[in-house]
């Protein structure tokens, strides 16, 4: 019992700042648009887009869809059983954040030493990425649960062969695609680098290079199956083609910026090929080809943020490496080892917290400020007399149904929205509706939006934020 307490202590506080996150993080908008689309399949309508409160209007190929049925699905039966609210769903994905906990714990055992497995998993709960999205409805983490279990499996047909493991990891990794299909870029680019590196080392390239073409078979055929055949899945990527400007957008200021303050990734990174450089291990081969390939994923996307945390996983484990020895080096000093220790964990606290002690501890302490600008604006709303509002900012659907006001949603996603070449019928006012314009109306949507036919209402503030409530004109 006394060796697994390090490890009932840790995740035990992880799934407590998970839980306080999942009541506190803000809802936004992916956030809110996988959550009714999990909602529909929770009520027996498979997975669709509502447009509409009602459901009656729901698109089943809408490009809104981008969370898939590996996820998808056991997330609408938990809100089946127990409640169809932003919270239940929540607390669900927390559940099944801890498949990547678990997982990250598994391979960093077969890596290094079970007690740094554990403190590679308390590096990763102070990034408030990790809290924020581990608790919010978004795919990120459960996909790297399946990415990091495919590792372990890959390690382990590595280590011991059999290809059983293969095959597991080969399964992993099409269910961590089953959630996130962006994940075949970085997972395909994995294999090719691995084979390349073993290619050069001569270390049994021909297996890896079968390895890649059972999961490249594997893969396809899951596909085409899950979407109705060769024509469905042309169709289905056709209809997602508009999604290329956020995986290709080579946003490197965005990307550089967001990984030049985190210390995790630098240190774990070097760490990671020094320890390749030294010993030449065939484990350190696959890690590095999983890094470099997410590494060149993130620098030719967007840089969202959420991409770029998955890039601290691995080195998670390589920094956890020299905790032990540093921790140990400090009690061996003199008798002031205590303070010394001390002083370690506040500078680790600070360096590998950053922002996560300020941005949680005040959404805990001023919940107020936590989506100030979707409550503000749903005040205004409710003292104003409209059948329906019409938004593009999908996250508003759950503060609207709090106050059982009716709501209506464009069908064109944001990506689409920006090759608009005048006003989009998604835009046109019914009688009696009233456009509550934010800021995926002023910037993804703008050219969607007949703004010379709208008359304001009324505009609420938060901080910087403004948003406008128009009116058709008569």
């Amino acid at each position: 019992m006394k060796k697994w307490m390090p490890y009932l202590i840790v995740l035990t506080l992880l799934l407590g700042g998970l839980i306080v996150s999942a009541f506190y993080s803000p809802i936004w908008y992916d956030d809110a648009g996988h959550f009714l689309v999990a909602r529909e399949a929770a009520r027996g309508n498979g997975l669709c887009y509502p447009l509409d409160q009602t459901g009656e209007h729901c698109e089943s190929d809408s490009p809104f869809i981008t969370m898939g049925p590996v996820l998808a699905y056991p997330l609408a039966g938990w809100m089946a059983i127990l409640g169809e609210s932003m919270l239940m769903a929540r607390l669900g994905m927390v559940l099944l954040t801890l498949i990547a906990v678990l997982a990250l714990v598994w391979v960093g055992r077969l890596l290094t030493r079970p007690q740094k497995a554990i403190v590679a998993v308390g590096l990763m709960a102070l990034n408030i990425q990790f809290l924020t999205y581990g608790a919010e409805v978004l795919g990120e983490l459960p996909m790297m649960g399946f990415v990091l279990a495919g590792l372990g499996c890959f390690l382990a047909w590595d280590r011991n062969g059999g290809w059983h493991w293969a095959g597991l990891g080969i399964l992993t990794w099409c269910l961590a695609i089953g959630i996130k299909e962006y994940a075949i870029l970085p997972l395909g680019l994995s294999l090719v680098f691995w084979w390349l590196m073993r290619e050069v080392a001569r270390d049994r390239p021909v297996s890896v290079l079968k390895l890649g073409i059972f999961f490249f078979l594997a893969l396809t055929l899951t596909l085409t199956l899950l979407h109705g055949g060769p024509n469905g899945l042309i169709e289905y990527y056709l209809g997602r083609q508009s999604y290329t400007s956020e995986f290709f957008a080579l946003e490197l200021g965005i990307s550089l910026k967001f990984l030049l303050l985190k210390p995790l990734f630098w240190l774990g990174t070097a760490g990671m090929v020094l320890k390749w450089r030294v010993k030449r291990r065939p484990e350190e081969a696959l890690t590095l080809s999983v890094q470099a390939a997410w590494l060149v994923f993130y620098l030719f996307s967007a840089g969202y943020d959420r991409f770029g945390f998955l890039l601290l996983f691995l080195p998670a484990i390589y920094v956890a490496e020299f905790v032990p020895y540093i921790w140990k080096s400090l009690g061996r000093i003199t008798h002031w080892a205590w303070l010394r220790r001390t002083m370690l964990v506040f500078a680790g606290l600070i360096v590998f917290g950053q922002q996560t002690w300020w941005v949680f501890g005040k959404r805990i302490v001023q919940p107020e400020t936590v989506n100030a600008i979707e409550w503000k604006a749903t005040w205004r709303l409710e003292h104003v007399k409209a059948k329906v509002i019409l938004t593009a900012e999908q996250q508003m659907t759950v503060f609207l149904e709090e106050f059982r006001l009716k709501w209506r949603l464009p069908s064109i996603v944001p990506s689409q929205g920006r090759d608009c070449n005048g006003f989009h019928p998604d835009f046109e006012l019914a009688h009696g509706e009233l456009f509550l314009a934010g800021p995926y109306a002023f910037t993804e949507y703008q050219k969607c939006i007949d703004w010379g036919n709208l008359t304001v209402v009324d505009s609420v503030t938060a901080g910087e934020e403004k948003w406008v409530i128009y009116r058709g004109k008569d």
